[in-house]
């Protein structure tokens, strides 16, 4: 069993309502596209839960900081995981994550995934060159719908760094 199967596991078995989001979730998406990530990423809406069942399981983890400083969540070294609190960052954005998310089948384990739209949404807000790089990935590969982008880019307009632009992207959708 590899690292990546022993997140999956122990995630899908231990965290309900945890989301898989980052670059394993855009390579579910656009496979071939871009090179397997090495780790997970789950937005997690409880962050106390996370904890008492590492803590349970006796499993190492560290705090995750942002880019103030602050804690965003945590790194499971053991697990190749890192658990971003959902009430950190644009919350917004990171509620209707949690609430939209999709059941994949990845690596043999039911897994609650960001629907696409919110992915590239969340990939262009990120602005890393690698994020802007998935998110026009994610918008020209044919996975996203037009409508649905636009709709989840119009709830959040209030809390984008630059909606001007993210909307303006839709025109990549096919």
């Amino acid at each position: 069993i590899t690292t990546l199967e022993r997140g999956l596991e122990w995630t899908t078995g231990n965290l309900k309502d945890a989301v898989l989001i980052g670059g394993t979730a855009t390579v579910n998406y656009i496979s071939g596209e871009r090179e397997l990530t090495p780790d997970l990423d789950f937005l997690t809406p409880d962050t106390e839960l996370v904890i008492a069942k590492l803590a349970q399981d006796n499993i190492v983890f560290h705090d995750l900081l942002g880019s103030n400083g602050s804690i965003i969540g945590f790194n499971v070294p053991e697990l190749n995981v890192d658990f971003l609190d959902g009430m950190t960052g644009n919350i917004n954005l990171n509620r209707l994550i949690l609430e939209t998310a999709d059941i994949n089948i990845i690596g043999g384990f039911e897994v609650k995934i960001i629907c696409p739209e919110l992915l590239a949404i969340m990939k262009l807000e990120l602005g890393r060159d690698r994020d802007l790089n998935d998110a026009l990935s994610l918008l020209s590969s044919g996975v996203c719908d037009k409508d649905e982008y636009v709709s989840c880019a119009n709830h959040l307009k209030d809390t984008l760094k630059d909606y001007d632009s993210i909307i303006n992207y839709q025109d990549l959708i096919k």
